[in-house]
């Protein structure tokens, strides 16, 4: 049977098991969902799926356990907080999954930009986008609360390459931001506002409506 044309970009994302964070466990889907040059080789982008049904975690959040990469105890990254990538941009998004409301974010999640005395918290409670330029430190984004385990938050990066990589030539680590606290989480900390262009909330389309969508899809898209 002759081969599709392009089945090739049609391709089941794929679990990351390279990266396992033991504290996810209960809280945000153990697994994320992977879209690479490894499922699709001419992409010229890498998207990672999470989808976060109770709070209490996240990305590089504080835990007992340091991640497992590869297989291997990260004990080197248990006090990490934050990372930059030097070749390439990222974007997040965190959006809700309420099919009736495309408007909830159905919870709450804050996320660090930038270290030392420039890191700011910035706390999301509706539809978020965060975009990340190359070289500038992210982290940690931690989920501080969930509506309805049902709908579980969704927060996806977009890798804005198509050589993705950790390796110590392609990614810087750093501490927790000076202001970081544990005790804080999920309470605001007011900043400079320095970073504050980077984050912005989605918004509904205000020029584009497609009728034959109503009452299958949320409309109108954010």
């Amino acid at each position: 049977m002759t081969e599709r044309q392009y089945a090739k970009y049609v391709q089941p994302m794929r679990l990351g098991t390279e990266w396992i964070n033991p504290s996810f466990r209960g809280r945000i889907s153990d697994f994320p969902l992977i879209h690479d040059q490894k499922t699709t080789p001419e992409s010229p982008i890498r998207t990672e799926t999470y989808y976060a049904y109770a709070p209490g975690t996240g990305a590089f959040a504080p835990s007992k356990w340091p991640p497992v990469v590869n297989g291997q105890a990260a004990e080197e990254l248990k006090d990490v907080g934050q990372h930059s990538h030097n070749d390439f941009d990222e974007v997040y998004f965190f959006v809700g999954t309420d099919p009736t409301d495309n408007t909830r974010l159905g919870g709450q999640v804050e996320m660090w930009l930038g270290a030392g005395e420039d890191a700011e918290k910035y706390i999301m409670r509706d539809p978020t986008v965060v975009f990340v330029p190359k070289g500038l430190p992210h982290n940690p984004w931690i989920v501080t609360k969930v509506n309805d385990p049902k709908h579980p938050i969704m927060i996806t990066c977009v890798s804005l390459t198509s050589n993705y990589s950790l390796a110590p030539e392609a990614v810087k680590y750093y501490p927790y931001p000076p202001a970081f606290n544990p005790y804080l989480i999920g309470a605001p900390q007011p900043g400079k506002g320095k970073y504050a262009e980077y984050v912005n909330r989605l918004l509904l389309s205000q020029d584009i409506y497609i009728s034959f969508l109503l009452g299958r899809v949320c409309t109108p898209n954010l």
